[in-house]
């Protein structure tokens, strides 16, 4: 396995409001997020239960993949407010 983190600034000037779901777009082929909170349009997503995110406030997830190529791992994230 291979362990990171990812990390989600607001980086606007309002207060967002959670949960928030951060969804992997595009994950390398043969990789799979073994931590994901499950599956959004074809994607692997997380969610993170925190009510709120104020401007310049951050949150960190931790990201479980299991990679039995060793190939580089890559994604794009997009981020929602509410749940799936």
């Amino acid at each position: 396995t291979f362990n990171g983190t990812l990390t989600i600034t607001n980086s606007g000037g309002a207060i967002l409001k959670g949960p928030f779901q951060i969804e992997l777009n595009g994950l390398t082929a043969g990789v799979t997020l073994l931590n994901a909170s499950g599956n959004h349009n074809g994607s692997a997503f997380l969610s993170s239960t925190i009510s709120s995110l104020a401007p310049g406030q951050s949150i960190s997830l931790p990201l479980v993949f299991r990679n039995p190529n060793k190939v580089g791992i890559t994604y794009q994230t997009s981020v929602f407010s509410g749940n799936f």
